[in-house]
């Protein structure tokens, strides 16, 4: 089971990632959990108590230490796929820099979202198959 996290201060952003993961997992037959948090300081209550190992985090830049967060995220979880989703490009260099899979600007359209989703899950399906492990 796949498990997304979203980390959004906007309900209708979080609504269509939510919308259009559930759609894309079904359709390659994957099953997926989905985690929602107003703020990255939310999100970082559970990530400090170890509960959660996210296979994807779309990220909002706002409030401002959503870039620590991540960049500690991706320290501990190399191989998470991340989404950054912000209103201006000013950080997309730094997004990139810690891996990010896509940089969405906002207000997205379905399309970029859809394009941002399926970066991610390629990226995941990907790294399936260069773990698979044959016992001789």
């Amino acid at each position: 089971m796949l498990l997304a996290g979203i980390i959004s201060h906007s309900e209708e952003t979080a609504g269509l990632i939510r919308r259009f993961l559930g759609e894309m997992t079904r359709s390659r037959g994957l099953s997926l959990s989905c985690v929602s948090y107003d703020n990255s300081y939310a999100f970082l209550g559970d990530w400090r108590r170890g509960e959660e190992r996210f296979d994807l985090l779309f990220w909002s830049f706002f409030p401002e230490g959503a870039m620590q967060t991540a960049a500690d995220v991706r320290e501990r979880w190399s191989d998470t796929e991340m989404v950054f989703l912000a209103e201006d490009d000013s950080r997309a260099l730094a997004a990139f820099r810690l891996g990010a899979q896509h940089y969405l600007l906002l207000p997205a359209t379905e399309a970029e979202v859809r394009e941002a989703i399926d970066r991610c899950l390629s990226a995941l399906e990907g790294s399936w198959r260069r773990k698979v492990l044959l016992k001789t």
